[in-house]
């Protein structure tokens, strides 16, 4: 799990119960709370990328996604909706939508 914010953590602490599972996250006070079970060099089967949306979003998950090659790509993220921000440009909020986008390998 790369990403331990508020949706990252939760998911994180569920798989970690049932799954050998490994979090990442910037945040130091964050890996320092969870419990990380050393992942031996075993194929990694699936990378869940939860981060929030920014302009070098793309790039983050790219590398992330080269860093940890996987059988399964998971990102969970929250993506302006580009074709309705020019529209509500004088509302005083911001349109975000959950995305969660599955990538398997064949």
């Amino acid at each position: 799990m790369i990403g331990l914010g508020e949706i990252g953590l939760p998911i994180f602490k569920i798989l970690s119960k049932n799954f050998p599972t490994s979090g990442y996250d910037l945040d130091s006070k964050i890996m320092k709370k969870i419990k990380n079970k050393k992942l031996d060099d075993s194929p990694i089967d699936l990378i869940h990328i939860c981060l929030p949306f920014s302009k070098s979003f793309e790039s983050i998950v790219l590398s992330y996604s080269k860093k940890f090659p996987s059988k399964v790509l998971v990102i969970h993220s929250n993506i302006i909706l580009e074709l309705l921000k020019n529209y509500n440009r004088n509302l005083q909020f911001q349109l975000f939508t959950a995305l969660l986008v599955v990538f398997i390998k064949e």
